[in-house]
């Protein structure tokens, strides 16, 4: 009777070690599929190295060198500029975006105060990353931070004064700070280590 008790204490652990391990997934798929429907409006606008090169590589310029654009309301255009950096560290740089609504043409024209004008975006490369804002009038808006690899991104500030971006990988650190100047996303950095 002692071989018979054995099987049976080996039946009901195992029956609970499945109960407990089937419980355990549909839990976490549940849990999975909650985040998933409630993440869906929320997600930040920090892109992978992967989509700020396929966002790029989309980009084709015209015969005329004039910037078109592959995917809606992004423009990115030929030539990249540099730009000063406040600090000695490997200097910045910056290409022009114009973001334009998908129902209304791109514009390369200087962009003016008023409440019409579209927004002027640019992107700055630096030691950590890549950081890209927009401005529309006098309000800066953060369209996305992208850390390189082994670094982190931390958003302290999206706007509509200002925008501030940190980078850190433990041993150095990189702020990016951007504000708009005469409705153009303007950029300081600094770097620490």
């Amino acid at each position: 009777m002692s071989d018979h008790g054995c099987v049976t204490k080996r039946r009901v652990g195992l029956m609970v070690v499945a109960s407990w391990l089937l419980a355990t997934v549909f839990t976490g798929l549940v849990v999975w599929r909650a985040v998933a429907v409630l993440d869906s409006g929320t997600r930040t606008s920090v892109l992978s190295g992967a989509q700020v090169s396929g966002l790029l590589a989309s980009q084709t310029p015209t015969a005329s060198g004039a910037p078109t654009t592959q995917s809606p309301g992004v423009t990115i255009p030929p030539a990249t500029t540099a730009t000063a950096s406040t600090s000695s560290a490997a200097p910045a740089t910056s290409s022009s975006t114009v973001v334009a609504s998908p129902t209304k043409p791109v514009s390369s024209s200087t962009p003016s105060s008023s409440p019409t004008a579209s927004p002027v975006a640019r992107t700055w490369s630096v030691n950590g990353g890549v950081v890209s804002a927009a401005c529309t009038g006098s309000a800066i808006s953060l369209l996305y931070a992208t850390p390189s690899d082994g670094w982190r991104v931390k958003i302290e500030r999206r706007g509509p004064d200002s925008i501030s971006v940190e980078f850190d990988n433990g041993d150095h650190e990189t702020k990016i700070r951007g504000s708009c100047v005469a409705g153009v996303p303007q950029q300081t950095t600094g770097e620490h280590d």
